[in-house]
């Protein structure tokens, strides 16, 4: 019988790939055009656009894409020669966030996974740290959809050299220009959540915030609960195994050496209001 599918998510440099290497283990599908990071490059393709902000108003079109992305993934349909010329035109307008040789060897990728003829999955899902910007699209289009959010301290998060989603959705989220720095990427921090927070109210047992602090100083507590909401029995040898993929970041309490002066308070009292020591 297949599982709900499973979607993981987070700002850049949270943790996400030790959380998808972990569904890997447990034999879930994440699709078969991955980087190194293990994102998953169609998803990356097809919504990895600021032109879809703000969603709300691309909902047509995100749904669409959404279809299409379910498709693939789960080999269901075909995309025919009408939804891949209007998949190669989405693509052709992209605003320059990935270079048109990196969009072209996508778009072969997916006509070549439109030859193929792969069966249900038991398992299957995608890593993609941008999911979370299309949440509320994707929990209407797949009502069983699980969503883990990989969660780091706001402050660490804040002086990370990985500052991607600020540049691309920034500007949208805090409804004005950002300057990329630790001022304003706290403050992105802050409204990623806070939004977060909200959409969690509508989908309640189907969004886990993963703190990743927290779950790399008790992984096997952290584990247990990962596998509860994803509704899998870990036996004793998949266990061992999983639990030596969780480590302590190095850059874990960064946030202590920060000046504060570089925040504003009340994004520092939001870290508090999150769990994290600050």
């Amino acid at each position: 019988m297949q599982t709900p599918p499973v979607a993981i998510g987070g700002i850049g440099g949270s943790g996400t790939r030790v959380v998808v290497e972990i569904l890997q283990d447990l034999g879930y599908y994440l699709g078969n055009d991955l980087n190194a990071a293990l994102d998953n490059l169609m998803f990356t393709l097809l919504f990895k656009r600021r032109s879809l902000w703000p969603t709300e108003s691309h909902r047509a079109e995100i749904d669409g894409l959404v279809a299409m992305f379910l498709n693939l993934m789960t080999h269901r349909h075909k995309v025919g020669e009408a939804g891949m010329n209007l998949l190669k035109a989405s693509v052709a307008e992209a605003t320059g966030e990935h270079p048109s040789s990196w969009r072209e060897q996508r778009l072969a990728m997916i006509f070549r996974l439109q030859e193929e003829s792969g069966g249900d999955v038991a398992r299957w899902g995608w890593k993609e740290p941008n999911t979370h910007i299309f949440l509320r699209e994707l929990n209407s289009s797949i009502p069983d959809l699980k969503y883990v959010h990989v969660m780091r301290h706001g402050v660490d998060m804040a002086l990370s050299v990985n500052q991607n989603q600020l540049k691309l959705w920034g500007e949208g989220l805090l409804g004005r220009e950002v300057v990329v720095g630790p001022g304003d990427s706290l403050r992105y921090w802050c409204a990623t959540h806070r939004r977060l927070l909200a959409i969690k109210k509508e989908m309640p047992e189907h969004l886990l915030l993963l703190d990743f602090d927290r779950f790399c100083e008790d992984p096997a507590d952290g584990l247990h609960k990962l596998a509860l909401f994803l509704g899998v029995e870990l036996e004793a040898p998949i266990k061992d195994q999983l639990l030596t993929k969780i480590q302590l970041p190095k850059s874990l309490g960064r946030y202590q050496k920060a000046d504060k002066a570089l925040f504003a308070e009340e994004d520092l009292e939001f870290v508090r209001e999150m769990g994290f020591v600050v």
